[in-house]
């Protein structure tokens, strides 16, 4: 039979084996360190200082976010954010550019087919290509020239002219009416 050192020692290595085991299992199903409650704080970081706005520190803790847990449930709310920071028009936002906000948001859409986000994503790609669509009509247009302005001024002037002999001309007719 077992001695109570010997049955202690058994107790002690399968304890300490299981622990391992525990531990070894529970690394394998934790594809992160960091609890996904830690990665919704670190969301939740960057929202407030996008409201408070931080810009630049938005901007790197989602960069850092996305390169820790490129795969997390919360990648998507990273890189969704890290496009909205492009379309934030403040002096104060250095990252403040449609045209990349369209590359972001296009990128997104390939990477989350599947994400909430996707229809304010799509929302805010349609908004942005009509105001590019808007830039491109208005500089299509034939600029006005100093010149023109000039053959416009005399145009008007010719027409008040105008007017003003009319105008008499009507007086005078009323006058002959009257009489």
């Amino acid at each position: 039979m077992f001695s109570t050192k010997e049955s202690f020692k058994n107790l002690f290595v399968s304890g300490i084996l299981f622990l391992f085991l525990l531990n070894c299992s529970s690394r394998e199903i934790k594809k992160n360190d960091q609890p996904p409650d830690l990665q919704a704080l670190i969301i939740q970081k960057a929202d407030e200082y996008l409201k408070n706005k931080k810009f630049n520190d938005a901007e790197g803790l989602l960069k850092n976010y996305i390169k820790k847990f490129p795969d997390s449930y919360y990648s998507d709310d990273a890189v969704y954010r890290l496009a909205y920071i492009k379309i934030i028009a403040d002096k104060a936002n250095p990252y403040y550019d449609y045209i990349a906000a369209i590359e972001e948001f296009n990128k997104f859409k390939k990477r989350f087919s599947k994400s909430d986000y996707l229809s304010a994503c799509n929302n805010w790609l349609k908004i942005l290509n009509l105001y590019q669509h808007a830039l491109k009509q208005q500089t299509k247009q034939k600029p006005v020239k100093n010149t023109d302005l000039m053959v416009f001024k005399k145009e008007i002037e010719k027409l008040k002219k105008e007017n003003r002999q009319l105008k008499k001309t009507l007086l005078d007719l009323e006058k002959a009416l009257e009489r």
